[in-house]
């Protein structure tokens, strides 16, 4: 398992009982894979953004909740602070994160926080007795496992008021004395990642904070963070719904349902077509993904935009839990098992749509972002979906409902979500004909913007994102 250098090869090599285990994992055993060669490449100094994001889709082929343990690591720790302190990463946590296969995570949720990050209560400041790091988060991957956290606080001296707080993320080491576990959370999916409460309060372990720059750089700096996380979202979901694939054709070829096989069903043929169509999809995400990364880490990049980012996580995140969902109906009481690849994929994929953003509060962003552009002399949302579907050569469809309006000229949020959602699809179909991806794996897009169209046409006033 050791000798082989290549990311499939060696998460190929992993024994899938371990990886499969109803139980999960142990800590160890992932303490353990990190002192390999392999994923020591992780924390190189020659790594590259392309190379870590591999890695990760390579994990997720085996094991949806190992590759987001390896990204919760590297896309919400290690990546972040070799970006913005890297001195404080060559100095303390480098030849750690080498050797001794730590973990990092980051707290943002609050009880009172989640998406609002302008809510966070957790503080900063200095007393007499030295820095003081104050607050409770929950919902952190890898609670009470991870060996050091980015825990976002806003500066008590600074930003006190709950409208705009001095926000930035702080460098902790953390022990038992300093992050206290409060309650640990039962897993609906993702039995191997620990989630929970933890009640903070830290002095000795706070080794700096990660962004400077005034209020507003660093609130963009934390943006920045987020964008590039989500668009690790798709490395996860290109791997997922590979396996996925690669599954369900093995099941309908060995399948025999009433004297025929499984795959002479049309029903099922049209399942298979539709998962495949999404692993085209995916690939081609992740492949956009690695290409924002290796940008964003060029010297003056803003970062990955968050128009991309945001499209990037909605349709990869969509697409992989639908295909899981999808798959479980040809492998009937075999996807309820979860020492299984399917069973364990429909429970672990599903959280993807609301991590780092839920997909109805992207799509509500992608929208106001593309209407701001389309006054400032951008494309419209008409004209996006129309390019998109002269690309596939497919006839233009209604948009009628979205450009109805209100009398102040906004339209109902739910219709902007919805909107969003076409505007995310109709990306991706744009790119997946410039990618020269196959006619059969741009149907699947097609539905999907056709289904929402059709459902702001019949209900423009009340109509809202729907579940898949």
């Amino acid at each position: 398992m050791q000798n082989s250098t290549r990311p499939d090869d060696f998460f190929a090599a992993l024994p899938s009982d371990a990886l499969m285990n109803p139980a999960g994992y142990p800590p160890e055993f992932l303490r353990g894979l990190l002192r390999t060669p392999t994923l020591r490449a992780l924390f190189a100094p020659d790594s590259t953004a392309r190379g870590n994001l591999e890695i990760v889709r390579a994990a997720a082929y085996q094991s949806v909740e190992l590759a987001l343990s390896l990204g919760i690591t590297v896309s919400l720790f290690t990546d972040p602070v070799r970006r913005f302190a890297p001195d404080l990463w060559r100095e303390k946590l480098e030849g750690g994160f080498l050797s001794e296969g730590w973990l990092g995570g980051m707290m943002i949720t609050e009880p009172g926080c989640g998406t609002d990050l302008m809510a966070c209560q957790t503080e900063y400041r200095v007393d007499e007795q030295g820095p003081l790091l104050t607050g409770t988060k929950h919902w952190a991957g890898l609670t009470a496992l991870a060996d050091f956290w980015l825990v976002l606080a806003r500066d008590g001296e600074k930003g006190k008021g709950f409208g705009f707080p001095s926000l930035n993320f702080y460098v902790c080491r953390a022990t038992p004395e300093s992050f206290r576990l409060l309650k640990r959370y039962g897993p609906a999916g993702l039995r191997s990642i620990p989630y929970g409460m933890t009640q903070i309060e830290a002095r000795a372990g706070i080794l700096a904070p990660l962004l400077s720059g005034s209020k507003t750089d660093r609130f963009r700096q934390i943006h920045s963070i987020l964008h590039r996380s989500r668009i690790s979202i798709s490395a996860i979901a290109c791997g997922a719904c590979a396996r996925l694939a690669d599954k369900v054709r093995s099941r309908v070829r060995e399948r025999t349902v009433f004297g025929k096989p499984l795959a002479s069903y049309g029903q099922v043929q049209a399942r298979v077509a539709e998962i495949e169509a999404a692993a085209e999809i995916a690939r081609m995400l992740h492949d956009i993904g690695c290409r924002e990364a290796e940008a964003a880490d060029q010297l003056g990049s803003a970062g990955v935009p968050a128009q991309i980012a945001n499209i990037v996580k909605v349709v990869a995140s969509d697409l992989a839990f639908a295909s899981a969902t999808s798959a479980s109906q040809l492998f009937g009481g075999e996807s309820y098992r979860t020492d299984g690849y399917v069973g364990r994929a429909t429970a672990d994929l599903r959280p993807f749509r609301i991590f780092e953003g839920s997909n109805d509060v992207l799509c509500d962003a992608i929208w106001q972002a593309a209407e701001k552009a389309a006054k400032t002399g951008g494309e419209s949302f008409a004209d996006a979906v129309r390019r998109a579907h002269e690309l596939a050569g497919w006839p233009m469809p209604s948009v009628a409902a979205f450009a109805a309006g209100t009398a102040d000229g906004a339209l109902p949020q739910g219709l902007r979500c919805l909107g969003g959602r076409v505007l995310a699809n109709a990306e991706a179909l744009r790119r997946s004909v410039q990618y020269g991806l196959s006619s059969a794996a741009l149907l699947p897009l097609r539905r999907r913007i056709a289904r929402d169209l059709a459902s702001a046409e019949a209900d423009p006033s009340g109509v809202g994102l729907v579940e898949y």
